[in-house]
């Protein structure tokens, strides 16, 4: 026999001799005539303008460009990790052609540095827009990092990348070629420049398959242009080294203004709207 019901009830019965109806029906009718008053909308302005002379004003500390700099690195640094082995592997297999081409006897070494130039890096922005791509923007969003962040993260890490690859190819056809290594660093910095910023508004504009198919038919259609043209081989490989600094500084103006258009498009934003809810 339960202690609890010591007269063998059941617990539902208990309940019912506890209930008291008419104490229900009063409680409900106290409820029903309740009437809770919702502030307008001017008085919930004015309430936030009041309050809000005593919310402290939200400081921030403005980085430096050496501390950017230093950030900027750490973000890359965790980026390789992220970033797919395929892309590691195609660039190694890029370099691998490159400097097997550049030694061949019947190839001209420059001509085939410029046209490989930009391509790890155009490889290298769907890495960087690999979030977008596959629907993730929004959680990135809520992530520590903000996505202008992780993608300048990439940016820099594909830029760097692509940068030395075309350094170490560079320094092993410069015996080949009998020409001084600047000569030769500035011959494929120039096109490189316009390259990457082409393909920074391409890549910003168009998704990835629009984005690689655009950009591969004008790499294409230039390749084409050059070589069906001996004035325009030689008017590329022997410009002035004043007129190579020119487009150079033209070339990296272009590139810095694609880079600000891409974190102004996918910055965050503090704050957001008051939704009012009724219950």
């Amino acid at each position: 026999m339960s202690r609890f019901n010591p007269i063998n009830k059941t617990d539902n019965d208990e309940l019912e001799e506890r209930f008291d109806y008419n104490e229900y029906q009063a409680l409900e009718q106290e409820l029903t005539d309740y009437l809770v008053k919702f502030p307008d909308e001017d008085d919930i302005n004015a309430t936030i303008d009041t309050m809000r002379q005593y919310v402290p004003a939200q400081t921030t500390k403005s980085a430096n460009g050496i501390e950017r700099l230093i950030t900027l690195c750490k973000g890359s640094a965790t980026e390789v990790t992220i970033v797919s082995k395929i892309y590691w592997i195609t660039c190694t297999m890029l370099f691998i052609i490159g400097y097997l081409i550049t030694h061949q006897a019947n190839a001209n070494p420059l001509l085939t540095l410029i046209f490989l130039a930009p391509l790890p890096f155009v490889i290298g922005l769907l890495e960087v827009f690999k979030g977008r791509e596959h629907g993730l923007l929004e959680i990135e969003l809520t992530c520590k990092f903000t996505t202008d962040q992780i993608m300048l993260s990439r940016l820099f890490l594909i830029g760097i990348t692509n940068v030395t690859l075309n350094t170490v190819l560079t320094l092993t056809i410069s015996p080949v070629t009998g020409k001084p290594i600047l000569e030769i660093l500035l011959t494929w910095l120039t096109p490189f420049t316009f390259f990457i910023a082409i393909a920074l508004w391409l890549s910003i504009k168009f998704k990835g398959q629009v984005f690689v198919t655009t950009f591969l038919s004008l790499w294409l259609v230039f390749i084409g242009l050059t070589i069906s043209n001996n004035h325009w081989i030689e008017a590329l490989l022997n410009i002035n080294i004043v007129i190579h600094l020119i487009c150079l500084g033209f070339g990296s103006l272009l590139i810095s203004f694609q880079v600000k258009q891409l974190i102004n498009k996918y910055q965050t934003y503090e704050g957001g709207q008051r939704v009012e809810i009724n219950y």
